[in-house]
Order: structure tokens, then C-alpha cells, then sequence
């Protein structure tokens, strides 16, 4: 088994390498290579340029996750949860790539994140549908049935805003009402 003296040693070749990687990736290089002599075996040059290009890989990654999840954050906080879902989808594939490179996995809260804008998607596209059939009524001078749409609308939009709570990633959610004004029906 390669002792420890001798990964610090060995790793000391490639200081500029890994000082250009982030936190995270410096710290994947340091437990690959001390995963590879905890196996046993020599960590040469190899083990350390593998190391170093997957969490060079995986810091790429990092980024456009980060990136996506700010996206995500900004279209959700916009009402646009089509959209933020879009991007913490494409923001989970990301962070599964990180997991894959042999960096932390956060796969699990960005995927449940992404249900949640998901279901908000879902339940806004029900709110505009439900604004839509009350205009409707209200044009056919049916007020009755307008308000029931307009109330189910209003509802449905507060069950969409409840789950882009669930699916925040650092935003801050205010409930968002349909882009069709109802207020004529209430």
C-alpha cells in the first residue's frame, strides 16, 4: 500500500493543475488518489492525471449546474415554471455527470426539485386553462359558472406557486397569478 507521504509528494507535480480546479475538485483529486492507495495500489502519475481530468471534467459540470440552477431560481421566481423546469432538468443531467466523474452526488434534491417545477408547470398550465373557460362564460353573460373557472384558476395558480416552493433552488417564490386577467369575474 502507497503511503501517504508519498501521494503528497507525488501530487505536489501537479500543484498548478489541481490549485486551478474548484474546492470540490480539488478535493475529488485528493480522494481519488487516496481511494487508489487505499486499494492497494501505486499511485503514479497516472492515477494523479486521471484524477485531475475527471474533476477538471466534473468542474465543468459544476459550473453550467450552477448556472442552470440560477436560471432555474430566476424563471421560477418569474412564473415561467415551464422554463425552470426545463433548466433543472438540464441542471440534473449536469450534477449526475459530477456523481458519474466521481464527484459529490446531489442528483436526488435537483431531480425532486425538478418534479416540483414539473407539477407547477402542470397545475399553472390548469390555471390558464380554467381563466381561459371563464372568460369564456363571462363573454356568453354566464357569471355564475365564470366565477366557479375564476375561483378554480385562482386556486390552481396557488397550488402552482406551492410547488415551485418545493422545487426552490435559492429563489424566493411569491405565488404567481395567471397571465389572464380573471379579476373582471370575481
Amino acid at each position: 500500500m502507497a503511503d501517504i507521504e508519498n501521494i503528497n509528494d507525488l501530487s505536489t507535480e501537479f500543484t498548478i493543475d489541481i490549485a486551478n480546479l474548484s474546492e470540490e475538485g480539488q478535493e475529488q483529486v485528493h480522494e481519488a488518489i487516496e481511494a487508489v492507495a487505499a486499494g492497494g495500489e501505486e499511485v503514479d502519475a497516472e492515477a494523479v492525471t486521471d484524477a485531475i481530468e475527471a474533476a477538471q471534467e466534473a468542474d465543468v459540470h459544476r459550473e453550467a449546474a450552477v448556472e442552470l440552477q440560477h436560471e432555474q431560481a430566476e424563471r421560477a421566481e418569474a412564473g415561467d415554471y415551464e422554463g425552470a423546469h426545463e433548466a433543472a432538468v438540464e441542471a440534473e443531467y449536469h450534477i449526475q455527470a459530477v456523481a458519474d466523474l466521481g464527484g459529490e452526488d446531489n442528483t436526488m434534491d435537483q431531480w425532486h426539485e425538478a418534479q416540483a417545477l414539473g407539477e407547477a408547470d402542470w397545475h399553472q398550465d390548469i390555471a390558464d386553462e380554467n381563466a381561459v373557460t371563464a372568460e369564456s362564460y363571462l363573454e356568453s353573460g354566464d357569471a355564475d359558472t365564470a366565477a366557479i373557472y375564476s375561483e378554480a384558476a385562482v386556486a390552481e395558480t396557488d397550488v402552482a406557486a406551492s410547488y415551485a416552493d418545493m422545487g426552490d433552488h435559492g429563489g424566493t417564490y411569491a405565488p404567481i397569478s395567471s397571465d389572464t386577467d380573471t379579476s373582471a369575474v370575481e
